[in-house]
């Protein structure tokens, strides 16, 4: 704001004071803080110190897109985006993908789950514990048992999860190739 008063001083030339100019510089307060609305109001109040007739348009503020009534994962602040990346993880899908069948133990899902360290088998199950999405059952013996289940909410989860683990292995090979041909040209480049 106080470049833009002094870009318009400069172009107003040595006589011109900000009394002169308070009509013009509330303009400039109502413009929004963009590049055009600052250009808007430079090139009006320099209008008007010239002595052009330039009657000031209807100030309207732009306000961000209306709220709708759900959020909106495409909105930053949607707690719908911690849902997804949650389960947008591949040990997240992997763990729904089993349990949809039967309840298991920690044991039994890492021994299914080829590659998943101890450490991230047990952050995710947490996390999905955390939304909703498995049930934890412990069982008070020597060693301790736990079981793992999906909840109501999980099970609605499960066909979405089984279709995509559908889709991955029906496309990999196109997939596989498709990369290769993007490494192929990129390396060419």
């Amino acid at each position: 704001m106080a470049m833009a008063l002094t870009v318009l001083l400069m172009l107003s030339g040595p006589m011109a004071t900000i009394s002169t100019l308070l009509p013009s510089r509330t303009l400039l307060a109502m413009a929004p803080a963009t590049v055009e609305g600052l250009l808007f109001a430079v090139t009006h109040i320099y209008l008007v110190t010239m002595g052009a007739k330039v009657f000031a348009p209807t100030v309207t503020l732009k306000t961000k897109t209306a709220r709708r009534s759900r959020p909106s994962v495409y909105d930053r602040s949607c707690p719908a985006r911690l849902v997804i990346d949650h389960l947008a993880d591949k040990w997240a899908v992997l763990i729904i993908g089993l349990l949809a069948n039967e309840t298991m133990r920690f044991a039994e899902l890492r021994r299914a789950i080829d590659g998943v360290s101890q450490k991230m088998l047990t952050v995710t199950l947490r996390d999905l514990e955390r939304d909703g999405l498995v049930s934890r059952k412990l069982y008070a013996s020597v060693p301790p048992k736990v079981e793992y289940s999906l909840t109501p909410l999980g099970a609605s989860l499960s066909n979405k999860v089984e279709d995509l683990c559908r889709w991955a292995e029906a496309n990999m090979e196109q997939v596989v190739s498709a990369r290769k041909d993007f490494d192929k040209r990129r390396s060419a480049d």
